[in-house]
């Protein structure tokens, strides 16, 4: 009887391992398809290279809209007037595939020729208040005092200020950068 007992022991340990094995593969394995998905949504773009002054398409500039607090309308500006929206999404997820692509009409609007975009109250594009941008004086490690002296302006030393941005692409007319170029 108890040779019996040693071997069933002998097989619930190996049968043990083999799940345990068998788990730690399945732990495995989606580990590396997690790596390969975020490999393939990732795709280099030379066009990421290109000096924003060149050429007639800006991609992926930061914008973070302000809302008014009474209205609800956010708004935006960009640095060239803009032609077109190609694609307005999280910052976070610029050029990431299956990222959350906002809608003109629906989460956002411009006036073709104007630097402008205006979201609509309930817009799904994040957007902050004046307020929401302030901090108490005192409340934080670095005073920053807002230059009207009311409260200091928000600190962060991550990526708290990018993800609250949104990241635009658009076309723009011909226009002749009239800022500083670099040398």
């Amino acid at each position: 009887m108890r040779y019996g007992v040693e071997r069933l022991t002998l097989i619930a340990a190996a049968l043990g391992f083999l799940l345990a094995g068998d788990r730690v593969a399945s732990v495995h394995a989606q580990q590396q398809q997690q790596q390969q998905s975020a490999a393939v949504a990732w795709q280099y773009s030379a066009d990421v290279l290109r000096p924003f002054w060149q050429g007639r398409v800006v991609d992926g500039e930061s914008v973070l809209f302000v809302r008014d607090a009474s209205t609800g309308v956010a708004r935006g500006q960009l640095l060239y007037p803009i032609e077109k929206v190609v694609r307005l999404t999280l910052a976070t997820e610029w050029h990431q595939a299956g990222g959350m692509v906002f809608e003109e009409g629906r989460d956002y609007s411009f006036e073709r020729g104007g630097r402008e975009i205006v979201l609509p109250a309930g817009s799904r594009v994040p957007s902050f208040t004046a307020d929401q941008l302030r901090r108490p004086s005192g409340s934080q490690k670095y005073r920053l005092t807002h230059r009207d002296g009311n409260g200091e302006i928000f600190f962060a030393a991550g990526a708290e200020y990018h993800q609250m941005q949104v990241a635009v692409t658009y076309e723009h007319a011909e226009e002749d950068w009239s800022g500083v170029l670099p040398k």
